[in-house]
């Protein structure tokens, strides 16, 4: 396997200039790892221009960041559109808000075969954590999702902060599957699709647990360590391994290596819960002074 070939990281970016900095850091640190993969960038905007393993694709029209309107839920779907754009073997998607903690981007795409690679929640494990801990009471949007694909709250609840899959058809119909449910609650609560609503509690990631019930292929599920949100031990436990980040979700069984660290240090500071060397080493991650 040659990741620099075979390997497209992916990101949605738009608005404030907060967003594209976090970005250019997280390309950064990777490419600071050794190797060097394409990348593929969604912009809501046309700042931002091709050039040689970087391939830009701008949508400046699509979403109106001086409205006043909520636009969370038109930048989630369009992590699925931006899927549909990879052309090389194997796609990983990350936020813009990570930072390359340690490069095991190889174990990561082995182990997914010609599948699809993903990550629970640690705060919310099961659809039914989130509907208590995320979800308004009573929220309309959410209900209709959970009967349209008759989720019952016991399916596992995935992130989707990082996904990486095989580029074939059948996961690419996950993709298209989950842009078709964006339409169908949009068209149930009498919405155009050409002017979505967001409804409380509702995220991409509800549309991305309802996409991979159905889903037969294989999923492999990461380790937390893979995208970790470096909040302390009361959120993600994380320890120093001879000198390399090791993490879990609370209900993993087993440290693993930490790939991502995942924070917006526009709101909070990723290694404030922690001191000695692993918070130095935190610091250098995300290049905090």
């Amino acid at each position: 396997m040659d990741l620099n070939k075979d390997l497209t990281i992916f990101y949605v970016v738009g608005g404030d200039q907060q967003h594209y900095d976090s970005m250019f850091r997280c390309m950064k640190s990777i490419r600071q790892s050794g190797i060097d993969p394409h990348f593929l960038i969604l912009e809501f905007g046309k700042t931002l221009t091709s050039l040689g393993k970087v391939k830009v694709i701008n949508m400046p029209d699509v979403i109106d960041f001086n409205s006043g309107k909520k636009a969370g839920h038109i930048i989630w779907k369009h992590k699925y559109v931006a899927a549909l754009e990879v052309e090389t073997k194997y796609g990983m998607y990350v936020d813009t808000d990570t930072v390359l903690a340690n490069n095991n981007f190889e174990d990561l795409v082995t182990s997914i075969k010609d599948g699809i690679g993903v990550v629970h929640h640690f705060w919310c494990p099961k659809v039914a954590d989130f509907a208590v801990k995320a979800v308004p009471p009573g929220s309309p949007g959410f209900k209709k999702v959970c009967e349209q694909h008759s989720l019952t709250g016991q399916e596992d609840f995935t992130t989707g902060g990082l996904f990486v899959f095989a580029n074939n058809e059948k996961n690419k119909k996950v993709f298209l599957d989950i842009l078709e449910y964006h339409d169908m609650l949009q068209e149930a609560m009498g919405r155009p699709k050409d002017d979505p609503e967001y409804f409380p509690g509702v995220t991409d990631e509800v549309f991305l647990v309802a996409a991979l019930k159905k889903y037969d292929g294989h999923i492999e599920c990461f380790n937390g360590a893979a995208n970790h949100c470096s909040m302390g031990e009361s959120f993600m436990p994380m320890k120093l391994v001879d000198g390399t980040l090791h993490g879990k979700n609370p209900q993993d069984a087993a440290y693993e290596i930490v790939t991502f660290l995942h924070c917006d240090t526009s709101r909070r500071d990723p290694s404030k819960e922690y001191s000695g060397r692993i918070k130095e080493v935190i610091r250098q991650r995300f290049s905090l002074k």
